[in-house]
């Protein structure tokens, strides 16, 4: 609609190409071409204007702000952003304090033939009080230490240190050869009861015994330990001369035998730790 205050008649109007009109009388005007103006005098302002399908251009009065529109759709998220680079390590922790050693006079295998540092073999030796001032002073205080004159004078007593010289050096135990067996200090009740710390001890096993009585008799078969001996004239009684055979006992026969009593073993050396490790 196009709004037309000056105008209060009916009046057609045709426009050229080239020619306009005014049709508020405000210096608004029309170019068109080929149109029909058409005034309606009952409606007052109000003006039609039909330009085979151009519009008239209308300077009215703005009308009021149309609503809001509605809101658009959230957008798509953003892709991820990478990864930011990895931090540094932090420092180091303190180390932690050393561990203790195995206390100065103990005693223990190694699978070896050099005795490990800070240690001596438990062979029966001299050493140097200055060189093993520790070990000097445990086996002075151990309560199992006799003069070095003892010690080599008596077989039994060299488990035990010696004050050696007396001066400059001491001997340490002779472990070789023998098994340890823990001490019983009792003295009275137990096996080994009554033993003397660091002494030696020969071998030995329970005694076996038995008896037999041959009167006329010929053996004619034996059996394990027992064997039948050569034969021996003159064994009857009475005056009667009989022969007869010796019987005779050999545990050989049966399980193996030495010159000594041990169980199955395995050899390795003893070694005595001689200074504190540091």
């Amino acid at each position: 609609m196009l709004v037309a205050p000056y105008m209060t008649a009916i009046a057609p109007i045709n426009l050229e190409d080239s020619e306009t009109i005014d049709v508020q009388g405000d210096g608004s005007e029309l170019t068109p071409f080929n149109f029909n103006v058409i005034i309606d005098p009952d409606i007052d302002n109000d003006l039609e204007a039909r330009a085979n399908g151009l519009f008239v251009e209308e300077s009215g009065t703005p009308g009021p702000a149309g609503d809001d529109g509605t809101n658009g759709s959230d957008g798509t998220n953003g892709s991820d952003g990478t990864n930011g680079a990895d931090g540094t390590n932090g420092a180091d922790g303190a180390a932690g304090a050393d561990g203790a050693g195995p206390a100065v006079g103990s005693m223990f295998y190694i699978a070896g033939t050099t005795a490990p540092a800070n240690t001596l073999p438990a062979w029966g030796q001299l050493v140097a009080r200055i060189e093993w001032p520790e070990l000097f002073a445990f086996a002075i205080a151990s309560g199992n230490v006799v003069d070095d004159a003892t010690w080599t004078g008596d077989a039994t007593l060299q488990g035990q240190w010696s004050t050696g010289d007396g001066i400059n050096t001491f001997r340490l135990p002779n472990i070789r050869g023998n098994f340890l067996r823990p001490w019983n200090n009792d003295g009275i009740t137990g096996p080994d009861a009554g033993r003397v710390l660091g002494t030696v001890q020969g071998d030995a096993i329970r005694n076996i015994t038995g008896d037999i009585l041959p009167e006329n008799v010929n053996w004619s078969d034996d059996n394990g330990a027992l064997q039948i001996g050569a034969v021996v004239a003159n064994q009857g009684t009475a005056g009667v001369a009989v022969d007869g055979n010796r019987l005779e006992f050999d545990a050989s026969n049966v399980v193996p035998t030495a010159d000594e009593n041990r169980p199955t073993n395995i050899a390795e050396m003893v070694v005595v730790q001689a200074a504190s490790v540091v």
